[in-house]
């Protein structure tokens, strides 16, 4: 590592390192990884000096590249085992020349500060671009396994900004009020997604949809073009004589990663007493309701099951068959005041008791959302062949309403 400072206004930081790890091929255990940071402190240059707006001001960027080793130990190597009639045979092909997963990345940055630095924040752009991902692909028959772990020459991008801002609006000796708020935006998208030396974009599917008359039903795909984990599904196009209907053929039918997630914490004091506030949420994101599949369908009742109310009171008639489609689909923005805490300090009493405090505490205390299901903040895993799945819902257990009562003190 290298570090270059001079006068406290130019900054400049560079790094190599070189990581080895033995779940690579015996070609390419190790990766190279550099990175570099520069800084400029705006505010400490002649022209800045006396400024009545910022109090701090400073412009920086980074570039560099990290390394990805999270697959399974052995993977490059030839593995044998038994199958579930104990026969034993081979299960992994091995490939020597599997190396490391690489995300290379940069970023631009604004950090300022006003008012003698009691209000802050700062502003971020960054892009990320992920290569050599690592892959469980299926080995071309004739060969000794049915899988074996590739590099894809794919690229996974995922880009956005992020914001944060925190202020220290009041700070009195009885009375303070601090404030903060970040929010991110993110994109995310798989290009160049092809099979090893074609132009044949790969398609996995994945994300599990349960339930009777829907099992077996995969309702997300990882393909090229696409957000991961994009959802591909028949469209619904409502109701014909109480029998809802559905196209023949599915579609892409929307992204299931968040592209927004924000907080707020705010932190009050007056005289003994203090209060603190965490708040936050997510938007621009669809959630698939497995439980709604499983439960809504009215034929349910026929055969004296639960169902759900709001099948009860639609138009959907028994004979209407349970299917799995963009009906289910829903929005999964939320907001959630997910903790809020109140103490008072008695301070000491007597010779003996120090430091009383008295508090009470709650968690997940409000949900704002439209999603029907439990929580919004779902991601029951509903992978296939382990290729992971995202915001499926079903059956979870639901996130509990905590309040707490405490008394804290020393002797």
């Amino acid at each position: 590592r290298a570090v270059f400072n001079y006068a406290d206004k130019y900054l400049l930081t560079a790094t190599i390192r070189r990581d080895g790890s033995s779940k690579f091929g015996k070609n390419n255990k190790y990766g190279n990884f550099p990175s570099v940071a520069a800084k400029w402190n705006i505010s400490s240059e002649d022209f800045m000096k006396g400024s009545s707006v910022f109090s701090s001001l400073a412009l920086r960027g980074s570039w560099g590249i990290t390394g990805n080793q999270e697959f399974p130990a052995g993977a490059s190597q030839e593995q044998f085992g038994f199958n579930s009639y104990n026969n034993p045979g081979q299960f992994n092909v091995a490939n020597p020349d599997l190396k490391w997963e690489s995300t290379k990345a940069y970023n631009i940055g604004l950090d300022f500060s006003f008012n003698k630095g009691r209000i802050y924040g700062s502003i971020d752009y960054y892009n990320k671009n992920t290569t050599d991902i690592l892959f469980q692909s299926t080995a071309i028959q004739p060969a000794p396994a049915t899988i074996y772990f590739i590099n894809l020459p794919a690229k996974l991008n995922n880009k956005g900004i992020e914001f944060q801002i925190g202020a220290a609006l009041i700070d009195k000796a009885n009375f303070g009020l601090d404030l903060s708020f970040n929010i991110a935006n993110n994109k995310n998208l798989l290009t160049e997604f092809f099979a090893p030396g074609t132009k044949t974009p790969i398609v996995i599917e994945t994300g599990q949809i349960n339930g009777q008359g829907v099992s077996g039903t995969l309702a997300q795909r990882i393909t090229n073009g696409h957000p991961v984990n994009v959802y591909y599904l028949k469209k619904f196009t409502g109701f014909v004589n109480g029998v809802q209907q559905i196209e023949s053929t599915p579609s892409y039918a929307g992204d299931p990663n968040p592209h927004t997630v924000y907080g707020f914490a705010a932190n009050i004091r007056y005289k003994k007493f203090s209060m603190s506030i965490n708040a936050g949420g997510a938007g621009g994101f669809l959630i698939y309701n497995n439980t709604a599949t499983n439960i809504t369908n009215i034929e349910g009742i026929t055969k004296g099951r639960n169902i759900d109310v709001a099948a009860y009171n639609s138009e959907e008639k028994t004979t209407s068959a349970a299917l799995a489609s963009t009906r289910f689909l829903e929005k999964g923005d939320y907001f959630k005041l997910r903790n809020a805490t109140i103490r008072y300090n008695f301070g000491n009493v007597g010779n003996y008791v120090k430091g009383i405090t008295a508090f009470v505490s709650g968690s997940n205390l409000l949900v704002l959302t439209k999603f029907t299901g439990f929580d919004p903040e779902v991601n029951i895993d509903k992978s296939q062949d382990n290729y992971p799945s995202r915001s499926i819902e079903y059956i979870p257990y639901p996130t509990p309403r905590t309040i707490t009562f405490g008394l804290n003190f020393s002797l």
